[in-house]
């Protein structure tokens, strides 16, 4: 398969997967540190995953925890690591329309130095000075989200999750 056939393709899927995402929930009712969504139930996830018996992927559970973090910091974010991640109920659209999102997000450290090229001076065969040439620091914006999901009652825990958030 050619490289252009395969960049087409992507873009087909992620454009495809963005529209099918898109329609997935709503934001229902936005608090201080909690998201309450409304899972669309006619949405094709759930009449794939799985046919007469509809179930909320784990990776949409993911997605949409990076979707409300990006939502509460008005910054775009991607994951960059997952620290924990413990499903302990399926999520049914049908018996649990509405979910509730619950977030501790905290700002961390992001700072790294990275040195990319150095110059060497010698002075009778013996290092005698470095120069770098390229020192870039980047200072990107990182979180931690844990995040518990549960019915709007709080009274079932679905999924526990810690995520490493950046910008991005």
């Amino acid at each position: 398969m050619s490289e252009s056939i395969k960049l087409q393709t992507y873009h087909h899927l992620s454009f495809s997967f963005t529209l099918m995402f898109n329609s997935l929930y709503s934001i229902v009712e936005v608090f201080p540190d909690a998201y309450k969504i409304s899972l669309n139930r006619e949405n094709i996830i759930f009449k794939v995953h799985f046919e007469g018996n509809p179930v909320l992927p784990g990776a949409c559970m993911l997605e949409i925890a990076r979707s409300l973090a990006e939502h509460k910091t008005g910054e775009k974010l991607v994951i960059e690591s997952i620290k924990n991640l413990k499903f302990m109920q399926i999520i049914s659209p049908v018996e649990n329309q509405e979910i509730l999102y619950t977030f501790d997000l905290t700002e961390i450290n992001a700072a790294e130095l990275n040195v990319k090229q150095y110059e060497i001076e010698k002075k009778d065969n013996t290092v005698d000075k470095i120069h770098n040439k390229n020192t870039e620091i980047t200072n990107n914006r990182k979180y931690q989200a844990k995040i518990q999901i549960t019915n709007t009652s709080a009274d079932i825990i679905f999924a526990k999750i810690t995520i490493i958030l950046r910008n991005g």
